[in-house]
């Protein structure tokens, strides 16, 4: 099998309902918090799932190494950017592919086929369900897909699936087979071999800022344009959200050179950082397109321990770093019995290029305090046991905003 991927990260989709909760400006629920460990679970399950692919999008470019991979980039719709390695022959499903089920709907949101394995991921509606494995069928042969991994809500759910070792498909029709809410399912897939590009210029409209690149890949879902954003920058952090929702208080758009803002409907998915979208856009000669992202949320591999009193002390004045940023503890107080809060200092700054917006602790279960801005905390509060004089805290997986705008004009 190829190498793996780089530093490809599974998260998952911050609920929608978390724009609203940001407006409130109240204190995050602990099941986000949840859902956070959750999202780091995944990191090695996909990592498994999808090796054999390489991922581009996270790495460093410069000029030498762009001019050295010349045709040796392809685009999966729904997955990413991944490089080509030894002419490797990809089948791609190039169009989602929406199929109306009894009291719901299926998307089949990415499909990739080569020498190595196949991996193909779908979402629904809460009317519908997936299952625990599905078959491609071409030709009188039949090939078992296992469920690898699976989010799901009340509303809806993403599910990926996944062969390891080489199937022998063609380009043309295939069936898709799976059984799901007590029925099954017969779901016609056109795969096409993937397209190669010499660079992310290439494949859409691309804008940068502070090293940060990021491509606009569009293509047709019925009357509506599919947008996929991909994404090089520095290998010391991963994009976690675009802003397609909400996030820590800004979210993109698209509007038209009127002004007007179109509605944008995310697709749900499983794999960071979830910029797959569709909006409708009217295709006059006289009319032009603008996406506008005002922000990128990123997280840092890194982690620092402080040693905190357990105390109640509102005029504390320690400074660590976290990922390079500075974050101040400026106060701790103990709220009933079991129960202590740290607050904080994380140097807001809406001037800088980058700001530390909060982190993670580790091995505690915590809930966060943001701003009403929703980009700088302001506390964080977890439990301790009645006796505990000292605690021992391990701040992780800082996550970052990093400002704009990127501009990329749009074609559809």
């Amino acid at each position: 099998m190829s190498e793996p991927i780089r530093d490809r990260i599974s998260s998952i989709p911050l609920p929608s309902e978390l724009g609203e909760r940001g407006r409130q400006g109240i204190l995050q629920a602990a099941a986000e918090l949840s859902e956070r460990r959750r999202r780091r679970r995944l990191v090695g399950i996909t990592a498994a799932v999808i090796a054999g692919i390489t991922l581009i999008s996270a790495l460093s470019w410069n000029s030498g190494v762009m001019a050295s991979i010349q045709k040796a980039l392809q685009f999966v719709p729904g997955f990413g950017v991944v490089a080509n390695e030894d002419e490797n022959k990809r089948l791609v499903l190039k169009e989602l592919v929406r199929h109306e089920v009894r009291g719901g709907f299926i998307v089949i949101k990415s499909v990739s086929v080569d020498s190595n394995m196949a991996y193909i991921e779908m979402n629904g509606d809460g009317g519908s369900w997936f299952g625990e494995q599905l078959a491609l069928e071409q030709n009188g042969q039949a090939f078992i897909l296992k469920r690898s991994m699976s989010v799901s809500s009340l509303r809806d759910w993403s599910a990926a699936y996944w062969y390891d070792g080489k199937l022998e498909l063609e380009s043309g029709h295939v069936m898709l087979n799976m059984r799901a809410s007590n029925q099954d399912f017969l779901i016609p897939l056109s795969l096409e071999y993937a397209d190669s590009y010499a660079s992310y210029e290439e494949l859409g409209p691309t804008a940068t800022k502070h090293d940060i690149s990021i491509t606009a890949v569009l293509s047709q879902f019925g009357d509506r344009t599919r947008i996929y954003l991909a994404a090089r920058h520095p290998d010391d952090f991963r994009i976690s959200n675009y802003g397609v929702i909400e996030t820590f208080g800004k979210q993109l758009t698209v509007q038209d050179d009127q002004g007007t803002r179109y509605e944008i409907e995310k697709i749900q998915g499983i794999s960071a950082p979830g910029g797959d979208f569709t909006v409708q856009l009217l295709q006059l000669p006289d009319r032009s397109y603008s996406l506008t992202i005002p922000h990128i949320a990123v997280t840092y591999r890194d982690e620092t321990s402080i040693m905190l009193a357990a105390e109640t002390n509102l005029s504390l004045d320690k400074t660590i770093k976290l990922a390079g940023y500075p974050i101040t503890i400026t106060g701790t107080e103990l709220i009933g019995e079991n129960s202590m809060r740290v607050y904080v200092d994380v140097h807001r700054d809406e001037a800088a290029a980058s700001s530390l917006v909060m982190f993670d602790l580790q091995e505690r279960s915590h809930m966060i305090k943001l701003n009403d801005e929703m980009d700088a905390m302001l506390y964080t509060e977890f439990e301790i046991e009645p006796d505990e004089k000292a605690v021992k805290l391990k701040l992780a997986n800082p996550d970052v905003i990093w400002r704009g705008p990127w501009v990329l004009e749009l074609n559809p």
